[in-house]
């Protein structure tokens, strides 16, 4: 699977002093499994997968092994609208535990 991916320094402006977390953008949802399986093979923290709304991005987070809630101190709002696209607001989705 070809898809965009970054690494970013969360909680951060200075590069190599915030918190490495990978950032993947995706069109549409992809299934759990390879969701898990990509935050896995990166070993970060924190993955972070952005999937393009009408009104900015929807946010799913994932460990290495387990999927967390959104959490906005991990990568704030600005970041995502200043790197990755459209201005607006990020939504978590709190529907997956």
């Amino acid at each position: 699977m070809n898809r965009p991916f970054y690494q970013v320094e969360a909680s951060t402006a200075e590069v190599f002093s915030g918190n490495p977390a990978a950032v993947c953008l995706l069109e549409d949802w992809l299934e759990d499994a390879p969701l898990q399986a990509v935050a896995a093979d990166n070993n970060l923290s924190e993955t972070a997968f952005l999937v393009p709304n009408s009104d900015g991005f929807d946010l799913r987070w994932f460990t290495p092994t387990t999927e967390r809630r959104w959490r906005s101190a991990a990568m704030r709002p600005w970041r995502a609208r200043e790197n990755f696209g459209p201005s607006g607001p990020l939504s978590g989705r709190a529907d997956h535990s």
